[in-house]
């Protein structure tokens, strides 16, 4: 059994428990699915190591069938981009917080909300590094409103702590500052290179820069005696030589009297902690979780599996046993996938160089611009980038957007739409369909609203929509159109007329991503988690409550589960809570 069925298993037996009756709507966060390709630290806790990863938070690489230490846990967000064990706590650095996790729990408690870069221990003192140059000194034990903190003239991409207090952090532009004791101002050292690690061996600072290692001894910053090819450091200040790794970006290495583990951006390595050094010794870990994360650009139900599109990774499906990794230019025009929907028993995919429609035998069909080259009625969008599809129940014709233009593709054929239609933006971002009406959004002209033997007219923030920009849009069941704007909230146009709700009104956040209707209530997407427009009012999810990621790009139902897809991997809900 792998981790995703296990936390599928967890998912089920959390829905079998009966709602309390007249209990207020407040769904349930049940699993974060994430990818575990690119792994960013390496601890040991309780006799296993943990790898960190960009969008799959922590995963136990002497048991694959153990479930992630992630953001169903607690944790900040599956985006992990540092950890360190303490005193025999374990704490984690991601891009949405700083947490923790003691021996023996089964929850992570956040410490604090941010994103946090790099953490280190410096004797009994936890050092965490935010992005914004801030340094905050946490003394293991005791009240942790009692940090100290301080703000470094430098983006920390690199720290380092000593047994004895000292510590060191890097920057991207080659600085080292190194505190002590003795002098907690610090001292600045310069190397022209940016630096890739830190770490303290005895008494000396080691300093990792790209293609040579640096020792600080003495209050000199020189080359350290075997210093090329070295691709990494542990915490301990050991180098680690492996000419297999250095095309990669090796961000830690653990060694155990088993094993030594590499984690890269290409994933996680394996060697015999003797043979290290040989080229042919390494061997990589299978990935495990959703290939096509951790940023996850849309989601949907077809064919009764899941269906799964990456900004950067193509597309994927879920048959319920295993995942299927489908990119360009085998199935797709594009690796990055803008949008899908569903219909007429197909999938659709717009991707940023074409759409892919998918049947329900798993074919795969491209239309791209070029096929429109010589003939310009041919099935085939007239702009590269697709970035909107939508169905019309009723009617089921198929919607096309592409950045210029919008095509009708019904009975097999498809209608051009353009600017005598009154068409004319170039900057279509999205596109909806309902009972006959069309609505198409752009990022400069607000709406454009048509049917399908009707010219398109402008409706902009002058008659009532928030903002201009349009971010993605969705008819209810009611007829009304949801619009997420980018930077006011989303508006409803109903019965001729205009309404919003932004931050005032209890949205979580101005910025709205996307939006969809889920068993008749309003979801809105954004940089902050999901709202929900409910019949109490405007409640809120975000990654403190166990989403993936802060960023919500998509929404949709599967198997009676809401699915998000966000910068942090897939999350699922029980949307009728616990």
């Amino acid at each position: 059994m792998n981790i995703f069925l296990a936390t599928l298993i967890l998912t089920f037996a959390a829905s079998s428990r009966p709602a309390q009756a007249q209990a207020p709507y407040v769904p349930v966060v049940e699993a974060a699915i994430g990818h575990f390709e690119s792994a960013t630290c390496l601890v040991q806790l309780d006799g296993q190591v943990w790898a960190g990863t960009m969008g799959g938070g922590l995963i136990n690489l002497n048991d694959d069938q153990a479930l992630p230490l992630d953001a169903a846990m607690g944790l900040p967000g599956n985006r992990v981009n540092d950890c360190v064990v303490i005193e025999e706590t374990l704490w984690v650095a991601t891009d949405a917080g700083l947490a923790s996790q003691g021996q023996g729990h089964t929850h992570f408690e956040v410490y604090e909300y941010g994103r946090f870069l790099r953490v280190a221990a410096a004797g009994h003192v936890l050092l965490a590094a935010r992005d914004d140059g801030n340094l905050l000194e946490l003394h293991a034990g005791t009240d942790p409103t009692a940090a100290a903190r301080r703000q470094l003239d430098m983006t920390i991409v690199a720290l380092a702590g000593h047994a004895d207090g000292r510590w060191a952090a890097g920057s991207i532009d080659g600085k080292v500052l190194v505190s002590t004791p003795d002098n907690p101002a610090g001292k600045t050292f310069r190397t022209g290179l940016p630096i890739s690690a830190l770490a303290f061996a005895g008494s000396d600072l080691m300093v990792l820069v790209p293609g040579q290692l640096l020792q600080l001894a003495n209050g000199k910053l020189l080359p350290a005696a075997g210093s090329l090819g070295v691709v990494a450091l542990s915490r301990d200040g050991n180098p680690l030589h492996a000419p297999q790794l250095a095309a990669l970006e090796v961000a830690a290495t653990l060694k155990t009297p088993q094993h030594q583990y590499a984690a890269t951006d290409g994933g996680i390595f394996l060697a015999d902690p003797a043979t290290a050094g040989d080229p042919t010794s390494w061997r990589q870990l299978p990935p495990r979780g959703c290939p096509c994360g951790p940023r996850i650009a849309a989601v949907a139900s077809f064919n009764n599996e899941l269906w799964v599109g990456g900004f950067d990774s193509g597309l994927c499906r879920f048959d319920g046993a295993a995942w299927h990794h489908y990119q360009a230019p085998e199935q797709l025009p594009s690796n990055m996938v803008n949008h899908m929907t569903v219909g007429r028993n197909r999938l659709y995919v717009a991707t940023l160089k074409g759409l892919v429609v998918v049947d329900d035998k798993g074919q795969f069909l491209s239309h791209t611009r070029s096929q429109c080259e010589d003939n310009t009625a041919a099935n085939c969008p007239w702009y590269e980038s697709v970035t909107g599809v939508a169905t019309d129940a009723n009617s089921r014709n198929v919607w096309i957007a592409d950045t210029g233009s919008i095509h009708r593709w019904s009975s097999r054929r498809w209608k051009h739409l353009y600017r005598s239609r009154g068409i004319n933006s170039e900057r279509i971002t999205r596109i909806a369909a309902g009972d006959g009406n069309i609505a198409v959004g752009t990022s400069d002209q607000g709406i454009l609203w048509g049917t399908a033997g009707t010219n398109f007219v402008k409706m902009d923030d002058q008659q009532g929509l928030a903002d201009n920009w349009v971010m993605d849009l969705t008819f209810d069941g009611s007829g009304a159109l949801w619009v997420a704007t980018c930077t006011r909230g989303i508006s409803r146009y109903k019965d001729g007329a205009w309404q919003t709700w932004n931050m005032t009104d209890g949205l979580a956040d101005d910025y709205t991503l996307s939006v969809a209707e889920v068993d008749g209530r309003i979801w809105v997407g954004h940089f902050r988690g999901v709202s929900i427009l409910t019949e109490r009012g405007i409640i809120h999810l975000g990654t403190e409550d166990g989403l993936a990621g802060g960023e919500v790009h998509d929404i949709a139902e599967h198997n009676g589960k809401v699915y998000l897809a966000t910068d942090g991997g897939l999350t699922i809900l029980n949307s009728h809570g616990s």
